[in-house]
């Protein structure tokens, strides 16, 4: 066992290294054959490989040669939950693919949702799986199911109100923009509390985008008392430049 793992490791580390991502993903498929207990460290790596090169890929093949490689580590862990993501972000990606090649995606996007529902049963507290599938839906035609399954995940808000904030990111990467403020608001009036610098980022530009003054004024008060270093200032500034706010909500220069 010990050398078996010796020889995945040190094929691993070659393919990290490898420039081509072709030969890369030949390479880490054709040891995902004989990776055996070592499958899902392998599909790690090979993810990781991946990201980092996905620029690099010229052709539909290599894709497939990663992909198969994170479906066989789904199928041989299918409760590890750093492999579930890994192979839902393959079997995504896979969807955009089969719509670029005329082929149809229907059997993967049942397959997506599948593994939402059944993550959501095993991990009901965890607020990005709603979100996640939420952003899936929407992407893929169902918003009216993606707003039950937000809404779903608001039986956590109990213990943690932080999720409202969650469905603001949501629906202000949607631009919309009006259902972002209602849920930021939700989020504070269930004692939510701006801690994390990209907390207060996304709540000033919500409040901006929403033309909310009053609010965004009280918000830099508050950041700038938590955080009054210069690139907090120049982030403040840029945003307000962003919105064209500048004028309106001057920083104290003193």
């Amino acid at each position: 066992m010990h050398l078996q793992h010796l020889y995945v490791v040190r094929k691993i580390i070659s393919y990290l290294r490898e420039t081509d991502p072709k030969i890369a993903g030949e390479g880490f498929h054709r040891l995902s054959e004989i990776a055996g207990p070592f499958l899902s460290e392998e599909a790690h790596m090979a993810m990781s490989y991946f990201r980092s090169n996905v620029n690099k890929i010229k052709d539909v093949q290599t894709f497939f040669n990663f992909y198969d490689i994170a479906k066989k580590a789904y199928e041989r862990d299918s409760k590890d939950y750093k492999i579930v993501n890994t192979y839902l972000s393959f079997t995504t990606m896979l969807i955009d693919v089969k719509r670029q090649i005329s082929q149809d995606p229907s059997k993967e996007i049942q397959e997506v949702q599948r593994i939402y529902d059944n993550l959501i049963s095993i991990y009901p507290n965890l607020p990005e799986i709603y979100v996640n599938y939420a952003k899936f839906l929407y992407e893929n035609g169902q918003k009216e199911k993606a707003g039950k399954i937000l809404t779903q995940g608001e039986k956590i808000t109990k213990y943690y109100p932080k999720y409202y904030l969650y469905e603001a990111v949501f629906y202000f990467s949607l631009n919309e923009n009006k259902l972002a403020y209602e849920k930021l608001n939700l989020a504070l009036k269930n004692n939510f509390q701006f801690r994390l610098d990209d907390e207060f980022e996304i709540g000033l530009k919500i409040y901006l985008a929403n033309q909310d003054v009053e609010n965004s004024k009280n918000l830099i008060s508050l950041w700038l008392k938590q955080n009054n270093s210069i690139s907090t200032k120049q982030k403040i500034t840029e945003i307000l430049e962003e919105y064209h706010q500048s004028q309106i909500l001057k920083l104290d220069k003193k």
